[in-house]
């Protein structure tokens, strides 16, 4: 899946933005706050914003 067809799903289901990153931006997160600590597989996550 590409991060556009991410952000139309995001926005067709209501978020006025989405932001996409590399989990590679996360290295220096404090425990918890690393997409890897909720999902171990993330390799991108996405905030949808309202």
């Amino acid at each position: 899946m590409k991060s556009d067809d991410t952000k139309k799903i995001a926005h067709d289901l209501g978020a006025d933005l989405c932001g996409i990153a590399s989990a590679d931006r996360f290295g220096e997160a404090p425990e918890g706050f690393h997409p890897c600590d909720v999902l171990p597989s993330c390799s991108l996550p996405f905030r949808p914003e309202q």
